[in-house]
């Protein structure tokens, strides 16, 4: 149904797991696909994080339509830094 629409999803079949969890999607495939590792697939898996977007530099990691209690913050903050440095190596 999302392809109708516009959403090309990017799965990797020797990870049918995390393309099942994750809309992968962008306008560089190649690019998405040398990016997303084992190592980087690992971090997604093991995350917190309900939804991560980047755009333009920037990393949003979020839960959509849900109010985090106080405890559950810190460990979102510790999640996005994780992924970031997956997605970076710095």
């Amino acid at each position: 149904i999302g392809q109708a629409f516009g959403y090309q999803d990017i799965d990797f079949e020797m990870f049918p797991e995390f393309s099942r969890k994750y809309l992968l999607r962008g306008a560089d495939e190649a690019a998405i696909r040398s990016l997303f590792n084992q190592r980087v697939i690992d971090a997604y898996m093991q995350s917190v994080a309900v939804n991560v977007e980047s755009r333009s530099g920037w990393l949003f990691v979020f839960a959509q339509g849900k109010r985090l209690k106080p405890e559950e913050i810190q460990p979102r903050i510790e999640c996005a830094f994780g992924l970031l440095f997956e997605l970076t190596g710095a």
